[in-house]
């Protein structure tokens, strides 16, 4: 009887997990995005701090500038079209 209920238990557990992972995905691919040109004398911080959230620090929406665009680095050139997440 005790590794009956262990065994229900568990099976809740694993579906609680997946159920919890199944509607994250579903956050991320509800994400919006802008599209932006990058124009002379735009750095990442000052495109973050314009399109950026108040409430989340300046810094991970540079990380998830960089991420959603594949940058190795920090540098930008004028001309080149960058997706910026909208919150």
């Amino acid at each position: 009887m005790k590794s009956m209920k262990r065994c229900i238990l568990f099976i809740m557990l694993i579906i609680i997990l997946l159920l919890s992972f199944a509607f994250n995905d579903k956050t991320k691919a509800e994400r919006t995005y802008t599209k932006i040109t990058v124009y002379s004398g735009d750095t990442l911080w000052s495109i973050a701090k314009k399109y950026g959230s108040n409430q989340k620090d300046i810094r991970k929406t540079i990380y998830d500038i960089k991420k959603i665009n594949k940058l190795n680095s920090s540098i930008i050139v004028p001309g080149e079209q960058l997706l910026i997440p909208v919150d």
